[in-house]
C-alpha cells in the first residue's frame, strides 16, 4: 500500500486534533515534530497545558481512537512544519492485516505507553504520600505550637 496519496502538511504550531475531538485517523510523522498535550486544572484549579511527549519522524499517534472507537485523550500540535501520513480504521486495519512488521510496531508502542503511564501514575502516588505527610506535619505544627516542636 502506497501511503504518499495520504500525506497531510501541517504549518508550525497548528493543532492536528484536540482533547475529547472523534478519531477517525491516526498519524505517522514523516516530517517534523508534533507535541502531545493534555490540559489539567492546577492547584490554583486553573487550566494549564502539560506536554506529554514529542514525536518525530517515523513515530505515530491517535491510534487508540481507531482501537476502542475512543475519543482523543490529549490533543496534538505541530511544533514544527510537519507532514503526516493519515491513515483513516480501514486503512489502518489493512495494513496491521498486510505487514505483521507494522502490527508489532503497534503492539510495542501501545506497551511501552503504557508502562511510561504506570511510571508516571507511580510518580503521582508517590507525591501524593509525600504531601499526606506533609500535611500531617503542618496540622501537628498548628495543633502543638512551634516551640514545642523545635
Amino acid at each position: 500500500m502506497s501511503l504518499e496519496k495520504y500525506i497531510k502538511e501541517y504549518s508550525e504550531e497548528t493543532l492536528i486534533f484536540d482533547e475529547g475531538d472523534l478519531g477517525d485517523k491516526m498519524y505517522i510523522v514523516k516530517e517534523g515534530t508534533i507535541r502531545i498535550e493534555l490540559n489539567v486544572k492546577n492547584s490554583n484549579d486553573e487550566n494549564e497545558i502539560k506536554i506529554l511527549g514529542k514525536l518525530e519522524k517515523g513515530e505515530f499517534f491517535g491510534e487508540m481512537a481507531l482501537i476502542d472507537d475512543s475519543s482523543r485523550s490529549a490533543r496534538a500540535v505541530s511544533e514544527t512544519h510537519s507532514q503526516l501520513v493519515l491513515l483513516n480504521k480501514n486503512r489502518f486495519y489493512k495494513l496491521i492485516e498486510s505487514s505483521p512488521e507494522f502490527a508489532i510496531k503497534i503492539v510495542r508502542k501501545i506497551s511501552t505507553r503504557l508502562k511510561e503511564a504506570n511510571e508516571r501514575m507511580r510518580e503521582v502516588a508517590k507525591l501524593k504520600k509525600e504531601s499526606k505527610i506533609l500535611h500531617f506535619l503542618v496540622e501537628f505544627i498548628f495543633e502543638t505550637g512551634v516551640d514545642n516542636v523545635l
